[in-house]
């Protein structure tokens, strides 16, 4: 008890002088001191990986921070002493899921106030909450909070929330043999007892980037998972950190009898504003700039050739152009490797036009290509062009701006523009020119990959190091075929065990067997696509070949997508055979048919996107997906989808249905250029049911971002 008065009165003391400051991280990752949680939240768009060590745990931990109001952790923790099974050689792991809440965020005289649970679904051998209260400065920060379960194991003073009913004392308690992967509701906030906990963190400003914590453990770990009791001396833990840009160590003393290491690298990787594209060159006019305009040719046709090369030579590809001389209007079909938005590609391209045909065009009309598909199309006449560049001078956007907030990079309003779906738009084939690419065109290359299995029963991180060659023919405008081989490089899957769990067809617990069963060379895939344009706002799609190292077939979808809509409907539908294990060009028994109906939604909402569809999976197995994303404006994207299908929770396995989360970077935000995106899924545990297949490109993530409203959100 002398713990608690001495921890609380250091609180007290500083409470009063602390006004808002930043979020400072525990040894997990979170929002915390250093094994205690607080009411602090990251900027939204906060992503960080990490390691700790406090004996017997080990963790590997992953923070998300999607909107300022709500921190995600999920990670796993090795308890050394404790063995993974009979037979293995490995340590016992247990995964995790928690995230943290603000009910209030903190004001100049108001603490922030957050709730939380951690462990949310899974053993619930690390399973607690918390409600905490915390106020800040730019040298001090204080949180005071109780916790449950682990969180509160000291067992301070009773459960409040037992005054509510006698259900609410009664705790059930987490085990080594639980299934897991069900919200445990019948433990959050339930006891018969809570403890307190808090911390005192200092951050000097004359020793910037250090830190010290000094913290009152609400645990007293008396009912740990550990192999061997787990001792504590004393509930006051101390520590000291050191940050520096998005990396921090902390070194702690915890219990009165352990050290705690704890690594974290951290970056905003997801930004709710947008850089406008690299800046146009103003709209030029005939009087004012003679001596440029005096180099073009006098002749239409060669001034045509000039304006098409400079599209050509600024990462823009013209599909397709048609002039009319009467009413002098340009339509231009072009892809490009510099933005999905219609505002940034019809700026570079109505400027660039006019700059080189001049008087010869009044209304100018660029459509979006996108896998051979005419998506999106914008529509002005040469004087609004003209105008809007204008005004962009005058207020000093020009040439040398290169990074601007695209809300205020013009004085016109976005909405006032005239966008339209451009999908079947047969005046490509009645163009003047219908056909400036010329196919077939091949490009070739080699990606390294990382070929690994997380979480298995023979070593916790096994990994494959690849060089995996592609070549992909653009046979037609709208046909292409695409062949991927992997090579291995360094393999460390050769000795990976199967895990079986459940009564379901082996769709998806065969991967290890897949992942040990290759050669030094094996095919990836062999895949040919044909996207068409049905009707305005339909699109369709055919595939055939090796979708996936595991399976091959036949697949088509149809997709609507209304282009002034936040949402779109789509229906997959495919024929697929299991492939041999060696991955060449043989195939096993198993075959099935699959398909799904799908609703997307892109709500006006904090960015947040919706999918959910229904359906037959390869365990044929029916059931639903729900998929919750969150759009950052730059692109990235942090996002949740669950399966649950028509099997038992014992049917399918360990996990009880399927799960996972997803996290999709643009490699523009990593400094490389270009509209690629690079891609982390992973799921808890990968099992049968609920699973689907690879097949193809699906037709939205190639039409949906083309969509009206994205153009000015």
């Amino acid at each position: 008890m002398h713990a608690v008065v001495v921890g609380v009165g250091a609180l007290i003391l500083g409470w009063s002088a602390l006004a808002q400051a930043g979020a400072r991280s525990g040894l997990s990752g979170s929002p915390g001191g250093l094994l205690t949680p607080s009411a602090e939240h990251q900027t939204a768009g906060y992503f960080a990986l990490g390691a700790s060590y406090a004996s017997p745990y080990r963790t590997l931990n992953l923070n998300v921070q999607p909107f300022d109001w709500l921190h995600v952790r999920t990670g796993y923790v090795d308890i050394t002493d404790r063995p993974y099974g009979p037979g293995l050689s490995q340590s016992y792991k247990d995964k995790s899921f928690d995230f943290s809440l603000r009910l209030l965020e903190e004001r100049v005289w108001l603490p922030g106030i957050s709730i939380g649970i951690q462990d949310l679904g899974g053993t619930g051998l690390f399973a607690g909450e918390f409600v905490a209260l915390s106020k800040s400065t730019s040298e001090w920060a204080a949180t005071v909070g109780i916790g449950w379960g682990r969180l509160g194991r000291a067992g301070d003073f009773d459960n409040p929330l037992g005054l509510l009913g006698e259900s609410l004392k009664q705790r059930q308690e987490g085990t080594l043999n639980a299934t897991g992967g069900t919200p445990s509701t019948s433990r959050w906030f339930r006891g018969q007892e809570v403890g307190l906990f808090g911390h005192l963190t200092y951050q000097p400003r004359w020793a910037r980037g250090f830190s010290a914590t000094v913290e009152l453990d609400g645990n007293d770990y008396s009912n740990e998972p550990a192999g061997q009791p787990v001792t504590q001396k004393s509930r006051v833990n101390f520590g000291f950190g050191y940050r520096h840009g998005g990396s921090n160590i902390s070194l702690a003393y915890l219990r009165g009898d352990a050290l705690g290491l704890s690594l974290q690298t951290s970056s905003l990787i997801g930004k709710d504003f947008l850089y406008r594209e690299r800046s146009y060159a103003p709209a030029l006019s005939q009087d004012e700039h003679p001596a440029y305009r005096a180099r073009l040719p006098v002749d239409f046709s060669p001034r045509l050739s000039q304006f098409a090369r400079y599209l050509l030579d600024h990462g823009y590809f013209l599909h397709a152009m048609d002039y009319q001389s009467t009413p002098r209007r340009l339509v231009v079909w072009q892809s490009n490797t510099r933005s999905d938005r219609m505002v940034d590609t019809f700026r570079f391209v109505s400027r660039a036009a006019l700059n080189y045909l001049g008087d010869d065009v009044a209304t100018i009309r660029v459509v979006t290509m996108a896998g051979g598909l005419p998506v999106a199309s914008a529509e002005r006449t040469a004087t609004e062009v003209t105008a809007e560049a204008r005004d962009e001078a005058e207020v000093g956007v020009g040439l040398e701006t290169s990074r601007r907030n695209a809300a205020e990079v013009t004085s016109s309003s976005v909405e006032s523009w005239v966008f339209s779906p451009s999908s079947r738009d047969l005046a490509l084939r009645a163009a003047n020119f219908p056909s400036l690419l010329r196919y077939p065109t091949a490009s070739a290359g080699i990606n390294p990959a990382l070929r690994s299995n997380i979480g298995g029963p023979t070593r916790f991180f096994a990994t494959q190091i690849q060089a995996k060659p592609f070549l992909t023919l653009q046979l037609a405008r709208n046909l292409s075929l695409s062949a991927v081989a992997a090579v291995e490089v360094y393999d460390g899957l050769d000795d990976l065990q199967r895990f079986t769990s459940g009564t379901l067809p082996p769709v998806r617990s065969e991967l290890e067997i897949y992942q040990s069963s290759t050669d030094t060379v094996y095919l990836d895939e062999l895949e040919l696509n044909y996207n068409a344009a049905l009707a305005p706002d339909w699109f369709g799609r055919l595939s055939a070949g090796i979708f996936e190292e595991m399976y091959g077939g036949v697949a088509g979808e149809v997709l609507y997508r209304p282009y002034a809509k936040r949402w779109a409907l789509s229906l997959n539908m495919n024929y697929v055979v299991k492939r041999g294990y060696e991955q060449r060009f043989s195939f096993l028994d198993y075959r099935t048919a699959t398909g799904h109906l799908t609703l997307h939604y892109r709500t006006p909402f904090q960015g947040i996107h919706l999918s959910a569809s229904v359906g037959r999976y390869l365990a044929r197995d029916i059931g639903g997906t729900l998929e919750v994303t969150r759009v950052f404006r730059n692109g990235t994207q942090f996002g949740l989808f669950a399966t649950k299908t028509n099997v038992s929770s014992e049917e399918f396995g360990e996990g009880s249905f399927d799960k996972g989360f997803f996290i999709r970077i643009p490699v523009s935000e990593l400094g490389l250029g270009g509209k690629g995106v690079a891609s982390f899924n992973y799921r808890y545990l990968t099992r049968d049911g609920g699973a689907k297949v690879n097949d193809g490109v699906d037709l939205y993530s190639v039409v949906g971002a083309h969509q009206r409203y994205r153009e000015y959100e």
